[in-house]
């Protein structure tokens, strides 16, 4: 009995191995770009984005004067994060991006196309790139809008303040 049941559970393992479904998780954070304001059009693909500010994740825009002031003396306003990257492989492959962490409420796009919204501020959120992801050159656009709400008692950052991963998977 024992060695039937071992028989039966080797056999399923070895079924479940052959339908996994290859998954890599790659670290997002290098080669974004920074522009604090509000400026129309930055959501699109050809918007011009030579001159704002190079940086790496996570980077709240306020980092220099988070734990240094009084909550409610931090600069609250609108900023954008976007970054170029280059896809190789469309079709059999799905896309999606993890945000560990934006404060506060957050539109995304790819490519000048809306990919979604995420408000919470303090939990990751991802979203499914697959339907706008182009082989070749694509743009994320990350509009953060700390401008109406008060700042967070735990943590005085805003922006991409945590780490952003690029999932990928066989379709």
């Amino acid at each position: 009995m024992r060695k039937r049941l071992f028989l039966l559970l080797l056999a399923f393992i070895s079924l479940c191995q052959m339908y996994a479904v290859e998954r890599t998780k790659l670290n997002f954070n290098g080669g974004w770009l920074l522009k604090v304001g509000d400026f129309q059009g930055a959501e699109l693909a050809n918007y011009k984005d030579a001159g704002w500010k190079q940086i790496t994740l996570p980077r709240a825009f306020n980092e220099k004067e988070a734990f240094k002031v009084s909550i409610e003396h931090l600069s609250d306003t609108i900023m954008w994060y976007r970054k170029h990257f280059h896809i190789q492989e469309v079709g059999d492959r799905k896309y999606f991006i993890e945000f560990e962490g934006v404060r506060f409420g957050a539109d995304i796009w790819l490519n000048g196309k809306k990919v979604g919204y995420t408000e919470n501020g303090v939990m990751a959120s991802g979203f499914d790139l697959t339907p706008y992801i182009i082989k070749g050159e694509n743009v994320i656009a990350v509009r953060v809008d700390n401008s109406q709400q008060k700042n967070c008692r735990w943590y005085s950052g805003s922006g991409i303040y945590r780490h952003v991963w690029l999932l990928t998977t066989e379709a």
